[in-house]
């Protein structure tokens, strides 16, 4: 039973590297918190401007991120075939 609970919690663990899926619930994520701030008056139109420059950036890095991961696992699975 142990064994069972421990597959299924390893499993639905999120991965260690990121995801395009990830990158982009991250990007979304930060969007939303940065439209509510604004819409509710707590930040300046000035600085919700930066938070979402500043996440794209951050979403354009987390894709390059995930891109390199998933080609170093490939690499690794077959390393003839990049050669």
């Amino acid at each position: 039973m142990l064994a069972y609970l421990l597959a299924f919690v390893l499993l639905s663990a999120p991965p260690l590297t990121p995801t395009y899926s990830s990158c982009f619930e991250a990007f979304l994520a930060t969007l939303n918190q940065t439209n509510i701030a604004e819409a509710h008056g707590l930040i300046t139109h000035e600085t919700a401007r930066t938070r979402r420059l500043q996440a794209i950036a951050d979403y354009q890095q987390c894709k390059r991120d995930a891109f390199r991961a998933w080609l170093r696992e490939r690499i690794r699975q077959d390393p003839t075939r990049y050669d």
